[in-house]
């Protein structure tokens, strides 16, 4: 923010404080008050970042080199055909040479440490091949073929802990053959953790690990 900004802010609001807030909780205020409107003019949009898609975005993810892979429902990303999977350069423009594609929507995306990608949603095929809403990518839109767990119901939210073990959550029953009430967890090669199986009586959307692995 500008000296000038900051002073054609600064005056009217200790202005009205003075009036209203006795002296050591005006200065507080006043000093709150300029820092959303600085942090309202440091969050105006990047007017070189223009992608565009036909329908709605579920899920976005970094790579180390900066490239955004999203997914949705969308079927064009960035004025070229996509199914429901595809992914960016860093300034916004289509990576042309990614282009897996999936059968249906997709609700989750997550980077692993080593550029695989996994992806969760409402699809039975991802890659060319069968996937049961659960699959993996090589870092070049590749299937991994190694990977293959599957579930019975859509996977809407992925997450990765520190070990590497991948958790799942959604509305399904069943995850890599195990009876699984729609959250679960998969060992790094698809199989499944047979010790962890909590259970919850609705979908679960939202996943996060905490620092001392708690879930």
């Amino acid at each position: 923010m500008s000296a000038e900004t900051s002073d054609f802010l600064r005056k009217p609001v200790m202005a009205l404080l003075r009036r209203i807030f006795p002296e050591p909780l005006r200065y507080v205020l006043a000093l709150a008050a300029l820092g959303v409107a600085a942090s309202a003019k440091a969050q105006t949009p990047d007017p070189l970042f223009n992608a565009s898609v036909d329908q709605a975005v579920y899920a976005m993810a970094v790579q180390p080199d900066g490239k955004i892979v999203v997914g949705g429902l969308l079927t064009v990303l960035d004025g070229e055909g996509r199914s429901f999977l595809g992914r960016l350069n860093p300034d916004g423009s289509l990576d042309r040479g990614f282009n897996p594609g999936a059968n249906g929507y997709v609700y989750a995306v997550v980077v692993q440490p080593d550029g695989k990608i996994l992806v969760g949603g409402g699809f039975t095929v991802l890659g060319g091949s069968t996937r049961n809403h659960i699959g993996r990518l090589n870092a070049d839109g590749t299937l991994d073929p190694a990977f293959d767990p599957g579930a019975d119901g859509d996977v809407q939210i992925l997450a990765l802990q520190p070990d590497g073990k991948i958790l799942a959550g959604g509305w399904f029953g069943t995850l890599a053959g195990q009876g699984r009430s729609n959250i679960g967890r998969l060992n790094t090669n698809g199989t499944p953790d047979l010790a962890f199986n909590p259970g919850a009586g609705g979908g679960v959307y939202a996943l996060a690990v905490q620092p001392d692995g708690k879930i």
